[in-house]
């Protein structure tokens, strides 16, 4: 059983090796093309851990430093997501309740002006809480989350759906 999950793995490894190079960009040296896929590949290895990379952020200082940020991040999220979300569900549930008492009054949609009037108007004060309620809730919700996973982001202020 051993000798079996050996070989799925070095056939896969294989295929991947195989459709990576297949997909490799045309743009690559003639030196690079002239050598076996493995090959460039431990030479790109080679050079990566060659370079020397900067330290990674660990420890209590950039824990203490990224508190503040975070913290920004959210309340920025929420002070600017909230509104932006409470806009965006206002006009979903006013286009969703007109749709729907047009279509349950039976007007045309393009050609009856006082029927499409009627529902724009019965529509307005639902759009308007739904879009109060659910929208604070969205905005406040995804300012919180997404404004701890990644500070200042356009899904934080719910720009971005």
């Amino acid at each position: 059983m051993k000798s079996l999950k050996i070989y799925v793995c070095a056939v896969t490894m294989l295929v991947a090796g195989a459709t990576s190079a297949i997909a490799k960009d045309s743009s690559a040296s003639t030196e690079e093309k002239s050598r076996p896929h493995y090959a460039t590949t431990m030479m790109k290895a080679e050079k990566s851990s060659i370079q020397d990379s900067p330290p990674a952020k660990s420890g209590v200082l950039s824990k203490i430093i990224s508190v503040p940020t975070t913290a920004a991040g959210v309340a920025c999220g929420v002070m600017v997501g909230v509104p932006v979300a409470i806009a965006r569900d206002t006009g979903r549930y006013t286009t969703k309740m007109r749709n729907s008492m047009i279509d349950g009054i039976g007007v045309e949609q393009h050609g009856d002006l006082i029927g499409n009037g009627f529902a724009f108007l019965t529509a307005l004060p639902f759009g308007i809480g739904s879009g109060l309620v659910c929208g604070s809730a969205k905005g406040f919700k995804r300012g919180i989350e997404e404004g701890k996973q990644h500070p200042f982001s356009k899904e934080s202020m719910s720009i971005k759906e």
